[in-house]
């Protein structure tokens, strides 16, 4: 197992146990997939369902014939289903060890130094990566009627933070790559007419504390005041991550959802939707 893996297997080791706190999340992530479900049957997947704490696997069960979960993390998958199974309704799969980039076990050799100066990987290391994440085409069932990225995007990102460090000169370039193609394999697996929907945390209490006592009716300009401020993850710009889905042409109509938070007991996060039409 590579270093990337291990640090998203403790992490989900961590949170295991957040079901409770991460009710209000859960309700909503789940509400807006059952809310773009077809009238009858349907397919469903969820890239980086991890943990499934924001997901009320009972529900979408009965909402669709089968719910797809895809995750790098194989146990942590199998251990959310047996945690809420048994279902009634549709059928559950389960694909784990799904590296979503191609390229998880190419960073997991690179190392950013700790101080934040450029670790090992050439300019040209980063280049070839950047060629095998445009060409990566990961093995998954087919189209589905929804597709949706739980919180997934930031955690990608953060993969190339803790490999190649900030500094580096090819970082943007990276970022750029693995964020562009994220959205692309989004859109290639919803089917034609389908719903896809990227969810993304964009900024937590760690760096904005009051975010914890903001009233759910001012959360909305809070939140886009963090981001002006430059206070938020690297890449998930809900409006850059819109504008990018907008160049693909097979994308429609393509909407920002009202922010939420998502409770992670240890600390809280804001989180955006957003959401558009397969052509």
């Amino acid at each position: 197992m590579n270093r990337l893996v291990e640090l998203q297997v403790r992490r989900n080791a961590a949170g295991r146990d957040a079901w409770e706190c991460a009710a209000r999340h859960r309700q909503r992530v789940t509400g807006l997939l059952c809310d773009a479900a077809p009238s009858v049957g349907g397919r469903l997947c969820v890239l980086g369902a991890g943990n499934c704490n924001d997901l009320e696997l009972t529900l979408l069960a009965r909402r669709f014939a089968e719910v797809h979960l895809v995750d790098v993390d194989g146990e942590a998958l199998a251990a959310a289903v047996a945690r809420q199974g048994p279902f009634a309704g549709g059928a559950v799969h389960l694909h784990g060890g799904c590296d979503l980039t191609g390229i998880w076990q190419q960073l997991a050799a690179w190392s950013a130094e700790p101080s934040g100066r450029i670790g090992n990987p050439s300019y040209e290391d980063v280049r070839r990566a950047i060629d095998a994440v445009k060409a990566f085409v990961p093995e998954l069932p087919g189209e589905f009627d929804v597709a949706a990225s739980v919180c997934l995007l930031s955690q990608l990102i953060d993969g190339i933070v803790v490999s190649l460090g900030e500094r580096h000169p090819a970082f943007l370039d990276l970022l750029q790559a693995v964020r562009r193609r994220h959205l692309q394999l989004l859109a290639d697996v919803t089917a034609p007419g389908g719903t896809g929907l990227l969810i993304t945390d964009i900024v937590s209490t760690d760096t904005a504390p009051s975010l914890a006592d903001v009233p759910e009716d001012r959360l909305e300009p809070a939140l886009m005041a963090l981001v002006d401020a430059g206070n938020l993850f690297h890449g998930v710009h809900p409006a850059v991550i819109a504008n990018e889905l907008q160049t693909d042409p097979r994308v429609r109509a393509v909407e920002i959802l009202k922010p939420w938070v998502w409770d992670l007991g240890v600390r809280q996060y804001g989180v955006v939707g957003i959401r558009f039409r397969r052509a």
